[in-house]
C-alpha cells in the first residue's frame, strides 16, 4: 500500500468568454470525474453558500494514477469570470 499525504489546494480558473454559470460548471466537473478519473464516482453534490455567494460542495472518489484510492471534497463558486475551486484530497478509507 502506498502512503498518501492529504492536501488542500486552491485553483482560480479564468472562464473569460465561456459564459459558464455555477450549474454548467458543476455539470462539466462531474462529467470529468466520471470520464477522466479511473473508477471516478460522484458521491454527493450540495448547494451551499460561501462568503454570501452561491457555491457547490462536490465530493467524489477514484483512483489516482490508477492505483491509490482517493477521495476529494471541492467547494467552488464563480465570481465574475473566474471559478474559485478549493479542493481537499485524502486517502479513501
Amino acid at each position: 500500500e502506498q502512503d498518501f499525504m492529504e492536501n488542500v489546494n486552491l485553483m482560480i480558473q479564468n472562464l473569460g468568454g465561456l459564459n459558464i454559470d455555477l450549474e454548467k460548471y458543476t455539470e462539466i466537473s462531474t462529467n470529468q470525474v466520471e470520464t477522466m478519473l479511473p473508477e471516478g464516482k460522484v458521491l454527493s453534490i450540495k448547494d451551499i453558500t460561501f462568503k454570501n455567494m452561491p457555491a457547490k460542495e462536490l465530493i467524489y472518489s477514484g483512483k489516482y494514477n490508477g492505483v491509490i484510492d482517493l477521495k476529494w471534497k471541492q467547494i467552488y463558486f464563480i465570481k465574475g469570470s473566474e471559478a474559485y475551486v478549493l479542493t481537499y484530497t485524502a486517502a479513501l478509507e
